[in-house]
């Protein structure tokens, strides 16, 4: 399920440079209620709460637990599980999600190592207490790989993952049936980019993807959706490092002008920019669209760097380049969580004071707010279900791995 708001702004600057340049940046802002299909995990730090003060219940609360998957090796990881914990804490102590339950979470480290993540999964299936659903991996591979195995019928259970964005997962649910994600899909630009292409009247495109499986994948997804639109895609060219002037020459030899670019913006790109550059590929009769480009010098060659160009020449060769990429701040007072009765802006204030107390930043970490939407989502898929798993005789407590008929409640999203 997606809900998904486009706001385009366009952001211009210059600089006292030799050249008085103007670099534009595309800004796409996406506001993502998303459940997508997809997990992670090693050494494991159990973290419970185990009071629901609102509810003065005296009523003792039963336990339901979340394997979780954080790699606490990586601010990314370790950054994430305060405001999982704040997550738990803030649905433990509403009255109206899953009355009579609390949930706690038991945390594994993956270590960044596929690995350590595998044998923490059997960790959490082989030893008690039953795991009613999984939160995370980061990772894709490991992710997938859960994924994969957590969709069998011996285990069947839920999980939902708040930093992967492999295509696969969400694309082959013949695999993956019951991965779910909250981090937004990078698939979402395509819709944003083919409407501004078409804007300007372009019909003809060319697409210069990462040496990776994953720009594969996403170079394969925006071709199908380009040719989809009536824009025609004269060529598809990987970026390599052992060679970055190959798709300059491709590019110049097939006369493309405008140029999709899914990529890192690291050294491998700058040569090639570098390259476009003695190619003459700058100025108005050339158009680049990036991913992520932000305005933060990252074409400026850096120190130990064999790279052909000044840094002069690389400000001009990128003048006329647009970004694409996500962001979270839309309105942080607007955007209003009435199950937690926050809004953004106190839901973020709170995780860092938990973090750092508003001291140091180098701990946040960038997924933090998809692992509160997961863990959200696993409390209110929980909660909707309970009224169906009783007609079948059931109590959440009392479920086991394997349970299909539990598990088609959970995802038809009770």
């Amino acid at each position: 399920m997606f809900l998904t708001v486009f706001f385009f702004s366009f952001v211009s600057f210059s600089k006292d440079y030799a050249m008085n340049l103007i670099f534009i940046t595309v800004t796409v802002v996406i506001c993502c209620a998303t459940l997508t299909k997809a997990f992670n995990t090693t050494n494991s730090t159990n973290s419970s709460l185990q009071t629901n003060s609102t509810n003065n219940n005296t009523t003792p609360l039963t336990t339901l637990y979340i394997g979780a998957f954080f790699d606490l090796t990586d601010k990314n990881g370790y950054g994430a599980l305060p405001m999982a914990l704040q997550a738990i804490e803030e649905i433990n102590n509403n009255p109206s999600v899953l009355p009579g339950y609390q949930l706690e979470l038991a945390v594994k480290s993956t270590q960044g190592s596929f690995g350590i993540g595998q044998k923490a999964f059997n960790e959490f299936l082989n030893a008690g207490p039953t795991k009613i659903m999984l939160l995370g991996p980061g990772e894709d591979s490991l992710a997938k790989s859960i994924a994969a195995y957590s969709g069998i019928p011996d285990i069947n259970l839920l999980q939902f993952s708040y930093g992967t964005s492999d295509l696969e997962l969400e694309n082959r649910r013949d695999l993956y049936p019951n991965f779910f994600r909250t981090k937004t899909s990078p698939t979402s630009l395509d819709v944003p980019r083919i409407k501004f292409i078409k804007e300007y009247g372009w019909d003809e495109v060319g697409i210069i993807y990462g040496d990776s499986e994953r720009y594969f994948q996403l170079s394969n997804q925006l071709a199908s959706s380009l040719k989809g639109s009536n824009i025609k895609v004269l060529a598809e060219v990987r970026l390599q490092a052992n060679d970055p002037t190959r798709a300059i020459r491709t590019m110049k030899d097939r006369g493309i002008h405008v140029i999709l670019g899914m990529f890192s913006l690291d050294s491998t790109a700058r040569k090639m920019f570098c390259e476009a550059h003695r190619a003459r590929m700058y100025g108005p009769h050339y158009v680049w669209i990036l991913t992520n480009s932000k305005n933060n010098n990252w074409w400026i060659p850096k120190k130990g760097e064999s790279i052909a160009c000044s840094d002069l020449e690389m400000k001009c060769q990128i003048q006329n380049h647009f970004s694409f990429y996500h962001t979270n701040v839309v309105s942080l007072q607007k955007t209003f969580y009435s199950y937690a009765n926050k809004n953004k802006s106190q839901i973020i204030n709170d995780y860092r004071a938990r973090v750092d107390n508003h001291n140091d930043t180098s701990n946040r970490s960038n997924q933090y707010l998809n692992v509160y939407d997961a863990l959200w989502s696993i409390g209110f898929v929980l909660h909707n279900s309970r009224p169906e798993i009783k007609t079948q005789g059931k109590a959440l407590e009392n479920l086991t791995y394997g349970d299909a008929n539990a598990t088609d409640v959970f995802g038809s999203g009770h």
